[in-house]
């Protein structure tokens, strides 16, 4: 399985326009399957700088192979370059429901781009319309590693999210926020 996300021209997220953000995950495929798929398939600009996110180690030998065909150089602002965010070796897809479990009434499920709203209302640093497109781009780009989870409160009104953590570009976890009302229970650390 392939899936891939590219930041779209003019996202909060890209450096002045001139950087593309690129998640690529691959799961059950070859070193040859991976390189084919980001070389000829259309899914990388390499026209531009691109910021290679949350990128599993194992293809850090494809990914020299390719940047050196390319002519790419990593880590510079001259040219067109690459930056490569590494997740750790111990990175797997899910969560480990026996080492965090959550209270009763709980349920942690994959956020989406419909949860941005709240997540830019609560969060101390959202608050206005490009902080609302680019944690909802976020949500996007890392749904595909698993990324974005959130903590949903079961009443009999419905379920409503109550907790929620992210995956940032460079692969840590972030904007990671409780609700008042559901703190002191464990649900930040099961995220």
């Amino acid at each position: 399985t392939l899936e891939s996300r590219r930041s779209s021209e003019g996202e909060a997220s890209s450096i002045e326009g001139r950087t593309s953000i690129m998640c690529a995950a691959a799961r059950d495929v070859t070193a040859k399957e991976y390189s084919d798929f980001l070389q000829y398939s259309g899914v990388v600009d390499w026209t531009k700088a691109t910021v290679f996110s949350a990128i599993d180690g194992k293809w850090n030998g494809v990914l020299r192979e390719i940047f050196d065909k390319q002519s790419i150089g990593t880590g510079t602002f001259g040219g067109v370059s690459a930056y490569v965010y590494i997740l750790n070796a111990g990175h797997q897809s899910g969560h480990d429901g026996d080492r965090f479990s959550l209270p009763s009434g709980y349920t942690m499920e994959a956020l989406d781009r419909t949860h941005a709203e709240i997540i830019n209302s609560e969060w101390k640093f959202g608050g206005d319309p490009d902080m609302l497109k680019t944690i909802g781009q976020q949500i996007e780009s890392f749904n595909c590693l698993d990324g974005t989870r959130g903590v949903f409160c079961n009443t009999k009104q419905g379920k409503s999210l109550v907790a929620w953590g992210m995956m940032q570009r460079y692969t840590a976890i972030g904007m990671v926020h409780t609700l008042p009302d559901h703190r002191r229970k464990g649900l930040s650390q099961a995220i």
